[in-house]
């Protein structure tokens, strides 16, 4: 008997490689829209840069699990679904490698805002760090 683990095939072995790239857009979208969310982000840029000419971003999410149209409240139940949840993260600028050419990829490292339970305080403290809106946009992710 061998010890050794058995090969699976995976995605990009059992598909033509002319079809990856349309295959994976259609799973990454069909994954966000069964996503039962509400997601707020809002793109925050430095307002002095430490070093000219590369300014910074953060991007705050807020993010809260939203209830199935089909179910009712319980007794007691809040109707418009659960407490936000927020989140900052650090955003780069574009990574200009040669492996990253063809494609826009930037790092990510989120930051902790522990103790900060309202939009506003996280805002405040975002301002204070010296950063602006530059923009927000909206996700209401549906049920599968």
């Amino acid at each position: 008997m061998s010890s050794q683990t058995p090969l699976l095939p995976t995605l990009y072995s059992l598909l033509p490689p002319t079809s990856h790239l349309q295959t994976t857009a259609r799973l990454s979208l069909q994954s966000l829209h069964v996503e039962p969310f509400i997601i707020h982000d809002t793109i925050y840029t430095s307002t002095h840069p430490v070093v000219p000419g590369q300014c910074r971003s953060l991007r705050l999410r807020a993010r809260r699990r939203r209830r199935p149209s089909s179910s009712k409240p319980r007794k007691g139940e809040k109707t418009e679904g659960g407490e936000w949840e927020y989140g900052l993260t650090y955003l780069s600028q574009p990574l200009s490698a040669r492996e990253y050419s063809e494609m826009s990829v930037r790092a990510c490292v989120g930051v902790g805002v522990a103790g900060m339970s309202t939009r506003a305080e996280v805002e405040e403290f975002v301002e204070d760090l010296g950063f602006r809106c530059l923009g927000s946009t909206f996700l209401a992710g549906l049920m599968g």
